[in-house]
């Protein structure tokens, strides 16, 4: 098993890192679609999908994600 953090942009939603657990690539990019499309109702579009970091689970494993520098005001 492996923690994902994949970034998606597209039409109907803004720019989105998901970060989630999979078994493989194949199925981290299907679960994380699935999860923007449970997050963002309507129509959505995803044009761009990035692997973004790929780490094998172990207990403390994590990501240190950047804050968004538009919510600073």
């Amino acid at each position: 098993m492996f923690l994902y953090r994949l970034e998606a942009k597209g039409e109907g939603f803004p720019p989105v890192s998901v970060i989630l657990l999979a078994e493989s690539d194949d199925k981290a990019f299907t679960y994380a679609q699935e999860q923007i499309e449970k997050d963002f109702l309507g129509s959505i579009v995803i044009e761009d999908f990035v692997l973004i970091q790929k780490k094998r689970v172990s207990p403390g494993e994590g990501y240190t994600v950047e804050k968004n520098p538009a919510l600073e005001a």
